[in-house]
């Protein structure tokens, strides 16, 4: 196990710090060029960049594949001073937030984090899990108080309470709007000026989507379970939307895992995404076979992608949902 044990910051010196940590581990094949670093090596290959937005957000970009297990541990401070925002586009980055060393084992939930966000203000320690062999393709926003204090209205204490100096930690499942912006930011050239205004545009509706989607959330959640039990749930919810290829996985085996009574997990699917467990799948499902249709692969091909029996429950099944046949698509 490679550990490496960094802090986030705005500014650009962590992210230095960063370099030398990964440069004397690896030893070759990590270069610092510019705002990049560059691995290349027989256990890591691909890019972490730092992006200066404002004097009050950076980014981060992280899109690496390991070839080993790797824990980034961030080290606290003692003050909430900033926040970050991790959102991850892969199932290879397992999320952890914990108070202190102690409590490390109770947050540990022991499932990916694929389509997640996880946020957390300086003084709570996290811990980033790579899972080796698979891409791990992730964007954090690191900001002050001060990045959204203008834009937010203090007098209103629930729109303004989740990033107004207080310690804060939790996870959150990602909205296709913020998978959408995730994926933009991905795609965004950083050498070409305008760009630089797509990447803060972006920043600011992530954000926007996930305070939005916290509240959301915790109102749900607060009525008899807490963050532990609101976490598990949420991230049995991005494993079972990070396989769309197949049968849903099972109800009670999802249920064993996060220690619950199968009418519990039922109640508390239903209560916090709106849609039983095998209705979300079923959802999830057909919106990606439509993104597949509108990418120019045919209605037999999606078929067999994602898992139908055979092209005329397929069909059946898009109609019924989109009102139209995938052939029209």
């Amino acid at each position: 196990m490679r550990e490496f044990r960094v802090n986030l910051g705005v500014d650009k010196f962590h992210f230095v710090k960063l370099f030398e940590q990964l440069s004397k581990s690896y030893q070759t094949g990590v270069a610092l060029v510019g705002n990049c670093i560059s691995l290349d090596n027989d256990t890591a290959k691909g890019k972490i960049e730092f992006f200066s937005l404002t004097a009050d957000i950076s980014l981060l970009r992280l899109n690496v594949l390991f070839s080993e297990d790797v824990d980034i541990r961030r080290i606290a401070i003692h003050k909430p001073a900033f926040y970050s925002c991790l959102f991850s586009l892969k199932e290879s980055i397992d999320l952890h937030a914990f108070n202190n060393v102690e409590e490390q084992e109770m947050n540990r939930i022991g499932l990916a984090a694929k389509h997640s966000a996880l946020f957390f203000s300086s003084d709570v320690q996290t811990l980033f899990r790579v899972i080796p062999n698979e891409v791990s393709k992730a964007v954090i926003v690191i900001f002050s108080k001060k990045a959204l204090g203008g834009l937010l209205d203090k007098s209103n204490k629930e729109g303004f309470k989740l990033f107004n100096g207080d310690t804060v930690k939790g996870y959150a499942a990602m909205t296709s709007s913020m998978i959408d912006e995730v994926n933009k930011v991905f795609d965004y050239n950083w050498a070409e000026d305008v760009q630089k205004l797509f990447f803060l545009a972006s920043v600011y509706k992530l954000l926007a989507s996930l305070i939005q989607q916290v509240h959301v959330e915790s109102d749900k959640l607060q009525e008899d379970t807490g963050i532990l039990e609101a976490s598990r749930m949420i991230q049995i919810r991005n494993v079972l939307v990070s396989d769309l290829s197949g049968n849903c996985p099972s109800i009670d085996d999802m249920a064993h895992k996060v220690h619950m009574s199968l009418t519990k997990f039922k109640v508390l699917f239903k209560r916090m995404f709106k849609l039983s467990y095998y209705q979300y799948y079923q959802h999830y499902r057909l919106h990606a076979a439509k993104e597949n249709l509108v990418t120019g692969k045919s209605a037999t091909e999606t078929a067999y992608e994602f898992g139908f029996a055979n092209l005329a429950h397929f069909s059946y099944t898009f109609k019924k949902k989109f009102k139209i046949s995938p052939t029209e698509i």
